[in-house]
Parts: structure tokens; C-alpha cells; sequence
């Protein structure tokens, strides 16, 4: 299906993004550049109050990619941006998000053991064959499940979302702005879509709570 008149192309690259009839966004599969070796394979069960491993645990190859059009000025350079600097910086990306969120598994995974009983069995096999206190285990306790480029930029570069499902938080996940390889704001999964202009002050907002020594300061 053609795109829509209001999208001018910039590139073979906006070729990856289609509509359906109803003129909604259907996602670009890809491989991914990034966390292909993240499996989340263990989470904790909060209505029965233990860790276990995950029945659905899987590694993706692949992730669904939106490239949002929030600010109506069709597709610009910046979406194009964002994931040329994902895909060239896909190893600093890494180090920046495991930086983010390995104090907030370590922090959540030790709340929630602390409450187990010392007998459990399950969480005593899985604590004898991993290094829980490794910053590594943290990707078996993440998978990434899609990206988002936006309209808008930072000193040229665009900005994108990484959504992870992770294990100490099934219900809401986590989602991560980033522009190039620095972490800008780290909330819940979708919160940083369908803010249009307000998408920076949003991720201004979350950094006077929420602020990691090396994220963006904006």
C-alpha cells in the first residue's frame, strides 16, 4: 500500500512503514540492533510471592519499530537520525541502559527476595546456578520489545524509546528515552508516545525525580 499523502519520504527508509486500511501505523519488523542476546528468563511472581522462570522466555531476533509522526509535519530526518545513531552506537546504547536499570533490578530483585522464605526451592536453584549479584544477570531479566523514533531532535540528533518487558515489573515495564547513546528519561511503557511538543518538558519532569549520574541533562 502506498503511504499517505501527508508523508513525503525522505529516503528508501520510510519505505519500511506502512498503513492499513484504516490508516493506522503498522509496525516495521526488523532485526534489532540492540539486546538481541536479552532473554528475560526469570521475573517475579507477585501474587505468589517468588521468583520463578518465565514459561514465555524467548530471545527475539527481531522488534517491531515506530516511527511517530507527532508533531504532523509528516516524516522528517530526525526518525532517519535516531536509528542510524541506534544502529552505530548499538554497543554505548547498551552500556547506557544497563547502567539505568541495573540499580533498579538490583534494588527491586533484593526487596522481593528479602520477603521470600529461606526454604523456597525455586528461588535457591536459580540462585545456585547465577551470579545474582552480576550486573549480567540483568539480561536475563529484560527483553526488548520496541523501538520508537520521533519527530524531534537534540542538537540534530534524533530521539528514540527502547520498551523492555522486565522482570521485576510485569505489569508496566519500562521504557527509555535516549538520544544517540545517553539515557534522557526512564518511565513506564508507552509514556513517551503521543506527547507532541510536550515530549521534552515530560522527560524534564522525570529528571527532577529521576535523574542517574550520566543520563542527558535537558
Amino acid at each position: 500500500m502506498p503511504l499517505p499523502e501527508r508523508i513525503s519520504p525522505l529516503s528508501e527508509f520510510f519505505e519500511n512503514f506502512k498503513f492499513d486500511e484504516f490508516d493506522d501505523p503498522i509496525p516495521w519488523v526488523t532485526s534489532s540492533p540492540v539486546f538481541i542476546d536479552a532473554e528475560l528468563t526469570y521475573e517475579f511472581d507477585s501474587l505468589r510471592g517468588c521468583v520463578k522462570r518465565n514459561q514465555r522466555r524467548r530471545r527475539n531476533a527481531t522488534v517491531e519499530v515506530y516511527a511517530h509522526n507527532e508533531l504532523e509535519n509528516g516524516y522528517q530526518e530526525f526518525q532517519q537520525a535516531a536509528w542510524g545513531d541506534l544502529s552505530t552506537y548499538a554497543t554505548s546504547v547498551e552500556t547506557a541502559v544497563a547502567e539505568k536499570l541495573w540499580p533498579i533490578c538490583r534494588e527491586n530483585f533484593t526487596t522481593c527476595i528479602a520477603s521470600l522464605e529461606t526454604h523456597e526451592k525455586t528461588w535457591s536453584a536459580i540462585r545456585s546456578r547465577e551470579q545474582w549479584d552480576d550486573k549480567s544477570v540483568l539480561l536475563k531479566q529484560i527483553a526488548l520489545t520496541g523501538i520508537s523514533l520521533f519527530d524531534t531532535e537534540i542538537a540534530g540528533h534524533g530521539i528514540f524509546s527502547l520498551d523492555f518487558a522486565v522482570g521485576w515489573d510485569e505489569e508496566h515495564g519500562v521504557s527509555l528515552l535516549m538520544v544517540r547513546d545517553k539515557v534522557i528519561a526512564k518511565s513506564g511503557l508507552a509514556d513517551f508516545i503521543c506527547r507532541g511538543e510536550s515530549l521534552l518538558d515530560h522527560a524534564k519532569y522525570i529528571q527532577n525525580y529521576d535523574f542517574t549520574q550520566g543520563d542527558l541533562r535537558i
